[in-house]
Protein backbone atom coordinates (compact mmCIF):
# COMPACT_ATOMS: atom_id res chain seq x y z
CA UNK A 1 0.00 0.00 0.00
CA UNK A 2 2.87 2.51 0.72
CA UNK A 3 4.45 1.77 -2.37
CA UNK A 4 1.10 2.49 -4.65
CA UNK A 5 1.08 5.59 -2.49
CA UNK A 6 4.54 6.74 -3.78
CA UNK A 7 6.19 6.37 -0.56
CA UNK A 8 9.98 6.04 -0.36
CA UNK A 9 10.59 2.20 0.52
CA UNK A 10 13.54 3.40 2.44
CA UNK A 11 10.75 4.57 5.17
CA UNK A 12 8.24 1.63 5.04
CA UNK A 13 8.89 -1.23 7.29
CA UNK A 14 10.17 -4.67 6.64
CA UNK A 15 11.47 -3.31 2.95
CA UNK A 16 14.54 -4.44 1.62
CA UNK A 17 15.74 -2.79 -2.36
CA UNK A 18 18.85 -2.63 -4.05
CA UNK A 19 19.51 0.58 -2.11
CA UNK A 20 19.41 -0.66 1.45
CA UNK A 21 16.85 -2.04 3.63
CA UNK A 22 13.88 0.27 4.76
CA UNK A 23 12.37 0.23 8.33
CA UNK A 24 12.51 -2.72 11.11
CA UNK A 25 9.98 -4.76 10.42
CA UNK A 26 6.67 -4.41 12.68
CA UNK A 27 4.59 -7.07 15.15
CA UNK A 28 0.99 -8.22 12.46
CA UNK A 29 -2.18 -8.46 13.40
CA UNK A 30 -3.25 -11.33 12.18
CA UNK A 31 -6.03 -10.67 9.47
CA UNK A 32 -7.83 -13.03 7.03
CA UNK A 33 -7.71 -12.71 3.66
CA UNK A 34 -10.82 -10.88 3.64
CA UNK A 35 -13.80 -11.28 0.98
CA UNK A 36 -17.43 -9.90 0.55
CA UNK A 37 -18.14 -13.26 1.92
CA UNK A 38 -16.57 -16.26 3.83
CA UNK A 39 -15.61 -18.87 1.71
CA UNK A 40 -17.17 -22.28 1.55
CA UNK A 41 -15.70 -25.73 2.10
CA UNK A 42 -17.02 -28.96 2.19
CA UNK A 43 -20.48 -26.90 3.46
CA UNK A 44 -18.71 -25.20 6.49
CA UNK A 45 -18.00 -21.42 6.38
CA UNK A 46 -14.53 -20.87 5.43
CA UNK A 47 -11.40 -18.73 5.94
CA UNK A 48 -7.83 -17.88 5.36
CA UNK A 49 -5.44 -16.66 7.88
CA UNK A 50 -2.15 -15.50 8.34
CA UNK A 51 -1.39 -15.11 11.55
CA UNK A 52 2.56 -14.96 11.85
CA UNK A 53 5.46 -13.97 9.68
CA UNK A 54 9.06 -15.65 9.13
CA UNK A 55 10.02 -19.01 10.50
CA UNK A 56 12.60 -19.20 13.57
CA UNK A 57 14.00 -22.72 11.52
CA UNK A 58 17.33 -22.01 9.38
CA UNK A 59 16.46 -25.13 6.48
CA UNK A 60 19.08 -24.64 3.90
CA UNK A 61 17.10 -24.31 1.10
CA UNK A 62 14.12 -21.75 2.09
CA UNK A 63 13.42 -18.80 0.70
CA UNK A 64 11.29 -17.99 4.18
CA UNK A 65 14.13 -18.95 6.06
CA UNK A 66 16.71 -16.50 3.87
CA UNK A 67 14.19 -13.38 4.06
CA UNK A 68 14.23 -14.56 7.70
CA UNK A 69 17.89 -14.64 8.08
CA UNK A 70 18.43 -11.17 6.36
CA UNK A 71 15.46 -9.32 8.68
CA UNK A 72 17.44 -10.77 11.72
CA UNK A 73 20.65 -9.51 10.08
CA UNK A 74 19.12 -5.97 10.46
CA UNK A 75 18.31 -5.94 13.84
CA UNK A 76 14.80 -7.62 13.69
CA UNK A 77 13.00 -10.56 14.45
CA UNK A 78 13.35 -14.43 12.87
CA UNK A 79 9.76 -14.51 13.30
CA UNK A 80 6.60 -12.42 14.34
CA UNK A 81 3.19 -13.87 15.80
CA UNK A 82 0.50 -12.18 16.40
CA UNK A 83 -0.39 -11.54 20.17
CA UNK A 84 -3.47 -14.41 21.48
CA UNK A 85 -5.84 -11.80 21.95
CA UNK A 86 -5.72 -10.95 18.50
CA UNK A 87 -6.09 -14.28 17.25
CA UNK A 88 -8.89 -15.18 19.13
CA UNK A 89 -11.00 -12.17 18.36
CA UNK A 90 -9.72 -12.51 14.69
CA UNK A 91 -11.56 -16.38 14.71
CA UNK A 92 -14.32 -15.62 17.14
CA UNK A 93 -15.53 -12.64 14.69
CA UNK A 94 -15.09 -15.00 11.76
CA UNK A 95 -17.09 -18.22 13.68
CA UNK A 96 -20.11 -15.66 14.99
CA UNK A 97 -20.37 -15.11 11.12
CA UNK A 98 -20.85 -18.51 10.62
CA UNK A 99 -16.75 -20.00 9.91
CA UNK A 100 -16.05 -22.77 10.94
CA UNK A 101 -13.28 -24.00 8.63
CA UNK A 102 -9.51 -21.91 8.72
CA UNK A 103 -6.95 -22.49 6.74
CA UNK A 104 -3.87 -20.88 8.94
CA UNK A 105 -1.12 -19.80 5.90
CA UNK A 106 1.78 -19.72 7.63
CA UNK A 107 5.30 -20.95 6.64
CA UNK A 108 5.70 -22.37 10.44
CA UNK A 109 3.05 -20.96 12.90
CA UNK A 110 4.38 -23.07 16.06
CA UNK A 111 7.47 -22.58 18.20
CA UNK A 112 10.00 -24.90 17.08
CA UNK A 113 10.11 -26.04 20.61
CA UNK A 114 7.69 -28.77 21.83
CA UNK A 115 7.32 -27.66 24.86
CA UNK A 116 6.35 -23.84 23.90
CA UNK A 117 4.15 -24.95 21.10
CA UNK A 118 1.90 -27.23 23.27
CA UNK A 119 1.59 -23.94 26.02
CA UNK A 120 1.13 -21.58 22.76
CA UNK A 121 -1.90 -23.99 21.61
CA UNK A 122 -3.39 -24.17 25.12
CA UNK A 123 -3.30 -20.30 25.44
CA UNK A 124 -4.89 -19.75 22.04
CA UNK A 125 -7.79 -22.73 23.59
CA UNK A 126 -8.67 -21.03 26.38
CA UNK A 127 -8.69 -17.39 24.97
CA UNK A 128 -11.11 -18.80 22.45
CA UNK A 129 -13.22 -20.73 25.03
CA UNK A 130 -13.52 -17.72 27.12
CA UNK A 131 -14.90 -15.56 23.49
CA UNK A 132 -17.90 -18.53 23.31
CA UNK A 133 -16.39 -19.79 19.84
CA UNK A 134 -18.26 -22.90 18.58
CA UNK A 135 -16.09 -25.83 17.72
CA UNK A 136 -13.87 -25.36 14.88
CA UNK A 137 -11.90 -27.06 12.20
CA UNK A 138 -8.65 -25.91 11.06
CA UNK A 139 -5.26 -26.87 9.07
CA UNK A 140 -1.81 -25.88 8.62
CA UNK A 141 1.86 -26.35 8.24
CA UNK A 142 3.81 -28.37 10.68
CA UNK A 143 7.58 -29.58 11.08
CA UNK A 144 7.65 -33.07 11.56
CA UNK A 145 10.34 -32.82 14.24
CA UNK A 146 8.28 -30.29 16.81
CA UNK A 147 5.28 -33.11 16.81
CA UNK A 148 4.81 -34.98 20.46
CA UNK A 149 2.17 -36.81 21.64
CA UNK A 150 1.37 -33.82 23.71
CA UNK A 151 1.71 -31.55 20.63
CA UNK A 152 -0.79 -33.73 18.91
CA UNK A 153 -3.39 -33.93 22.12
CA UNK A 154 -3.11 -30.18 21.82
CA UNK A 155 -3.80 -30.50 18.21
CA UNK A 156 -6.61 -32.23 17.82
CA UNK A 157 -8.29 -31.04 20.98
CA UNK A 158 -8.13 -27.14 19.33
CA UNK A 159 -9.81 -29.03 16.42
CA UNK A 160 -7.16 -29.81 13.82
CA UNK A 161 -8.24 -31.61 10.67
CA UNK A 162 -5.12 -31.45 8.08
CA UNK A 163 -1.75 -30.95 8.69
CA UNK A 164 0.86 -30.69 5.74
CA UNK A 165 3.75 -32.28 7.09
CA UNK A 166 6.97 -30.76 6.50
CA UNK A 167 9.65 -33.75 6.20
CA UNK A 168 11.08 -33.08 3.23
CA UNK A 169 14.05 -36.01 3.35
CA UNK A 170 14.05 -39.32 4.36
CA UNK A 171 17.21 -40.33 4.68
CA UNK A 172 20.05 -38.22 7.15
CA UNK A 173 22.25 -37.55 4.20
CA UNK A 174 19.35 -35.73 2.39
CA UNK A 175 18.39 -34.10 5.63
CA UNK A 176 22.25 -32.86 5.78
CA UNK A 177 22.12 -31.74 2.58
CA UNK A 178 18.95 -29.22 2.58
CA UNK A 179 19.90 -28.08 6.26
CA UNK A 180 17.77 -29.50 8.12
CA UNK A 181 18.78 -31.20 11.49
CA UNK A 182 15.52 -33.62 11.98
CA UNK A 183 15.99 -37.40 12.54
CA UNK A 184 15.09 -39.44 9.57
CA UNK A 185 12.41 -41.17 11.37
CA UNK A 186 10.56 -37.91 12.61
CA UNK A 187 8.72 -37.20 9.46
CA UNK A 188 6.73 -40.59 10.04
CA UNK A 189 6.25 -40.57 13.52
CA UNK A 190 5.09 -37.41 13.26
CA UNK A 191 2.36 -38.84 10.68
CA UNK A 192 1.09 -41.75 12.80
CA UNK A 193 1.01 -39.33 15.65
CA UNK A 194 -1.22 -37.52 14.17
CA UNK A 195 -3.33 -39.64 11.94
CA UNK A 196 -3.76 -41.87 15.03
CA UNK A 197 -5.65 -39.25 16.57
CA UNK A 198 -8.02 -38.38 13.51
CA UNK A 199 -6.18 -35.57 11.67
CA UNK A 200 -5.81 -35.88 7.95
CA UNK A 201 -1.82 -35.55 6.96
CA UNK A 202 0.12 -34.80 3.69
CA UNK A 203 3.91 -34.96 3.54
CA UNK A 204 5.60 -34.14 1.01
CA UNK A 205 9.70 -35.60 -0.56
CA UNK A 206 12.33 -33.15 -2.06
CA UNK A 207 13.27 -35.93 -4.54
CA UNK A 208 15.23 -33.78 -7.32
CA UNK A 209 17.31 -31.07 -6.90
CA UNK A 210 20.86 -29.50 -8.19
CA UNK A 211 22.89 -31.16 -6.01
CA UNK A 212 21.27 -35.38 -5.06
CA UNK A 213 22.73 -37.85 -6.97
CA UNK A 214 21.18 -41.06 -7.89
CA UNK A 215 22.24 -42.94 -4.95
CA UNK A 216 20.70 -40.15 -3.04
CA UNK A 217 17.23 -40.23 -5.04
CA UNK A 218 17.23 -43.93 -4.82
CA UNK A 219 17.44 -43.98 -1.20
CA UNK A 220 14.80 -41.22 -0.77
CA UNK A 221 12.24 -43.15 -2.06
CA UNK A 222 13.14 -46.46 -0.48
CA UNK A 223 12.63 -44.36 2.70
CA UNK A 224 8.99 -43.58 1.34
CA UNK A 225 8.31 -46.73 2.18
CA UNK A 226 8.08 -46.14 5.59
CA UNK A 227 5.28 -43.69 5.21
CA UNK A 228 1.66 -45.61 5.52
CA UNK A 229 -0.86 -42.94 6.68
CA UNK A 230 -0.28 -39.57 4.19
CA UNK A 231 -0.29 -39.00 0.22
CA UNK A 232 3.03 -37.94 -0.61
CA UNK A 233 3.56 -34.61 -2.46
CA UNK A 234 7.17 -35.03 -4.06
CA UNK A 235 8.92 -31.66 -5.26
CA UNK A 236 12.00 -30.50 -6.96
CA UNK A 237 14.48 -28.65 -4.99
CA UNK A 238 14.65 -25.27 -6.28
CA UNK A 239 18.10 -23.77 -5.48
CA UNK A 240 16.83 -19.73 -4.34
CA UNK A 241 18.74 -16.80 -4.63
CA UNK A 242 19.23 -15.56 -0.66
CA UNK A 243 19.39 -19.55 0.26
CA UNK A 244 22.46 -21.26 1.70
CA UNK A 245 21.40 -23.95 -0.47
CA UNK A 246 21.85 -21.65 -3.56
CA UNK A 247 25.06 -20.17 -2.83
CA UNK A 248 26.57 -24.14 -2.26
CA UNK A 249 25.32 -24.98 -5.62
CA UNK A 250 26.75 -22.07 -7.21
CA UNK A 251 29.94 -22.55 -5.59
CA UNK A 252 29.85 -26.25 -6.99
CA UNK A 253 29.23 -24.98 -10.84
CA UNK A 254 25.72 -25.54 -10.99
CA UNK A 255 24.36 -21.74 -10.69
CA UNK A 256 24.54 -18.83 -12.50
CA UNK A 257 25.77 -16.46 -9.42
CA UNK A 258 24.06 -13.83 -8.45
CA UNK A 259 20.59 -15.55 -9.29
CA UNK A 260 18.81 -13.12 -11.50
CA UNK A 261 19.55 -12.16 -15.03
CA UNK A 262 18.00 -9.10 -17.02
CA UNK A 263 16.32 -9.41 -20.61
CA UNK A 264 14.25 -7.31 -22.12
CA UNK A 265 14.08 -5.52 -18.59
CA UNK A 266 12.24 -8.49 -17.22
CA UNK A 267 13.93 -10.21 -14.21
CA UNK A 268 13.89 -13.90 -14.56
CA UNK A 269 14.80 -16.27 -11.94
CA UNK A 270 18.39 -18.52 -12.31
CA UNK A 271 17.62 -21.59 -13.65
CA UNK A 272 20.21 -24.49 -12.75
Amino acid sequence: VGLARGCDPKELPGTRTRDGRGRPAVPIAPRTIRREALGEHLGFGAADLVLSRGCAASCGYCCVAAVSNANEAAGGSRHVTGEISWIADEIAELAHQGGRAFHFMDDNLLPLDPAQAVAWLAELRDALQKRRVPRIAFSLQLRADVVTPALADALAELGLARAYIGIDGYTQGQLRAIGRHAPASAGTAAIEMLSSRGVLCVANALIVGPTIRYETIVAEVEGLAAVRHAPVHLLPIEARPGTVYHRRAVARGLGRGEGRRRRGGESLPVRL
